[in-house]
């Protein structure tokens, strides 16, 4: 079985032109073993694998291989089918990923103002209609305000973003990132399940400026304090949970003690202390599987945690939702004259945050096969797509205790987790 399969992996990468029988087994033998490999993999890699092949020019094989994979019609996979993907190809997957990433830090040196309104630039899995593609791929990704037709660039002499940078497809995709607050009308008596609807402040009209309660945070010395956005929720103002109808009263909750707003790394966070007991609140995040336990981030989301699920329970969404980490490290978001950077960007293909779900924590399942439901909070939600709500960007959540300097007893931290794909 070892030989056929290695026979098939050298008859894949002599589809490429150029590859003879040889540099195929020398490749196969390096880890490169199939056109995906071959196709994200440096020049300058490939050069020194086969040094010893004084004639070999493989300088426009990934190239190559990149034609011979777009050619093909790309399958649209279910989270089984992907699941399974990755488990089969993790490591080359890992590769792959680090080549992209190495090629989005290079990039992020050279794209300016003259290339468009970029708006973020990350790493992610490639994407067909806002769904995942198998064979899953790495790519780097440049968000703009706007995309344009090439004649456009032209006339407004602006530059063109490449295909393609150092081995690794660039893909530009129309994405304007917004807060994801907004004015909540205090009159709607929906019933709210998962993250809680809270206001910082409260306008003339009634109205309330408000976002999402994510989870109560337990603290060394105190029972817990809520974590929210700063956009939102600044220091020393006074947060309430409104009113669910128009004869409820307004329950205060607290008043903001500690709120950071950075361009680096990326921090949008607010803590408060809990005063009065809330609305429908429990312990941790309603509506996921009874007994289950969460735990919280005292590390940045790992590279093998892009593809994973991501939960968010926000207060307008009103109930538990679910997307995939495409990127954990964006670059250059601008969100109201602010800059971020370290950023995770999930995506999902039906809606996933709406306005009004700022606040709103990012929970990953690390729950293995055989034991109870465990969850990690990985990141803090504080922004969405303008033109999509299927689009959502998160803050690390090591990185907001850190800036916020949140005293989380040990037994609740975690520093090493498998996400679950499935």
């Amino acid at each position: 079985m070892a030989k056929e399969k290695k026979d098939k992996q050298i008859q894949e990468l002599r589809l490429v032109k150029g590859v003879g029988q040889k540099s195929a087994e020398i490749l196969t033998k390096s880890g490169i073993c199939s056109l995906r490999t071959l196709a994200s993999c440096p020049s300058e890699v490939l050069k020194k694998i086969l040094e010893n092949q004084l004639h070999v020019n493989s300088s426009s094989w990934p190239k190559k291989a990149r034609k011979i994979i777009e050619r093909n019609t790309f399958v649209l996979p279910g989270d089984i089918e992907i699941a399974s993907e990755f488990e089969e190809r993790e490591t080359e997957l890992r590769i792959q990923l680090l080549s992209a990433e190495s090629a989005a830090k290079s990039l992020r040196q050279i794209l300016d103002d003259s290339y468009g309104i970029i708006t973020g630039i990350g790493v992610g899995l490639r994407t067909k209609a806002g769904r995942i593609t198998s064979p899953l791929t790495y790519v780097v990704i440049v968000d703009v305000e706007y995309k344009m037709h090439e004649a456009e660039l032209t006339s407004d002499k602006i530059k063109l973003i490449p295909n393609e940078y150092r081995g690794t497809v660039v893909k530009v995709m129309e994405s304007a990132p917004s807060y994801a607050s907004n004015t909540i009308n205090p009159d709607d008596p929906s019933h709210v399940v998962g993250g809680q609807k809270i206001s910082a402040t409260k306008k003339i009209n009634g109205k309330f400026n408000s976002g999402t309660l994510g989870i109560a945070v337990p603290i060394k010395g105190q029972k817990f304090v809520g974590l929210a956005n700063q956009h939102f929720a600044k220091k020393g103002q006074e947060i309430i949970q409104p009113p669910q109808d128009p004869i409820s009263p307004e329950m205060k909750l607290g008043k903001v003690t500690k709120s950071s707003n950075i361009s680096t790394p990326g921090v949008d966070g607010s803590i408060f202390p809990i005063e009065n007991e809330m609305r429908q609140f429990i312990d941790g995040v309603i509506g996921f599987e009874k007994n289950a336990k969460f735990y919280f981030a005292s590390a940045r989301l790992f590279a093998s945690d892009v593809g994973a699920k991501a939960y968010i329970f926000g207060a307008k969404t009103g109930r538990k939702r679910v997307g995939r980490i495409v990127s954990r490290s964006m670059d250059k978001l601008k969100i109201g004259g602010k800059s971020y950077n370290d950023i995770i960007k999930v995506t999902s293909q039906q809606s996933f945050i709406r306005k009004g779900d700022s606040g709103s924590v990012l929970i990953l399942d690390i729950s293995q096969s055989g034991s109870n439901k465990n969850y990690l909070v990985g990141g803090l939600f504080f922004a969405r797509s303008k033109n999509s709500t299927k689009v959502g960007y998160a803050c690390h959540f090591s990185n907001v205790a850190k800036k916020l300097k949140l005293k989380i007893p040990s037994g609740k931290l975690k520093s090493n987790w498998k996400s679950n794909k499935h």
